[in-house]
């Protein structure tokens, strides 16, 4: 009987440890249980990579910096004026004029239209952004030629569509907030202020919002903002 028993005690143990192997084999193959709301070592992971993302970009900044934009010295008659819209695109024209005689005048002209994308906050005041695309209206390098004689006898408009001035090699571009400190900001951005929004050079901080084409450093400005 004593044996019996024994057998019977040491079977029921067997049974046991053996029902245990098997949950514990089946919880790793699916999972670990967890509680709601906790995660896995891969998900935690995910979850940090996608924060960065979102604290490095801003998607609503083109909805608080779109507008009209303005490169230009203030001297000469030239401009290039971007309209910037809330999604990133954008639209604009560029437009300069020479006189080559006393009956003839050249005309650089350019309409065109592009998109800014992956934005990235650099502080506060400044996010950096892509130059993605960038698409002519007219074919660059292409002439008309219309009278002119209406002003000056015999006289020839000469239209020739050239690329965007500050905009040809723009690759990477600096969004400056209203607000921001100038002594934070490059000195050349500054400079181009000067002719184009009127800055003096005596503010304290940035009185309109502005971009930076890193390349050239020239520097574009909101004028509704002055």
């Amino acid at each position: 009987m004593k044996r019996t028993a024994a057998l019977i005690i040491a079977l029921t143990l067997c049974l046991l440890l053996c029902a245990c192997g098997q949950e514990d084999s089946y919880s790793d193959k699916k999972g670990k249980r967890r509680e709601k709301g906790s995660f896995t070592y891969s998900e935690a992971e995910s979850a940090s990579g996608n924060d960065e993302k979102e604290e490095s970009g801003d998607s609503d900044l083109f909805k608080r910096v779109g507008g009209e934009y303005v490169f230009s010295s203030g001297a000469g008659g030239w401009s290039t004026d971007i309209t910037l819209n809330a999604d990133g695109t954008f639209e604009g024209e560029y437009h300069d004029s020479n006189y080559l005689d006393e009956n003839n005048v050249e005309i650089l002209c350019s309409k065109f239209h592009g998109r800014f994308s992956k934005v990235k906050k650099v502080n506060e005041y400044t996010y950096s952004a892509e130059l993605a695309e960038l698409t002519y209206d007219t074919q660059t390098g292409t002439e008309e030629i219309s009278d002119h004689s209406d002003l000056l006898p015999g006289g020839k408009e000469i239209w020739r569509y050239t690329e965007a001035y500050g905009l040809e090699k723009c690759r990477k571009v600096y969004f400056y907030l209203k607000g921001a400190p100038m002594s934070s900001l490059p000195e050349e951005f500054i400079i181009w202020g000067n002719g184009a929004v009127g800055l003096t050079g005596e503010e304290s901080t940035l009185p309109m919002n502005g971009f930076y084409n890193t390349e050239e450093e020239y520097g574009f400005f909101r004028w509704e903002d002055t």
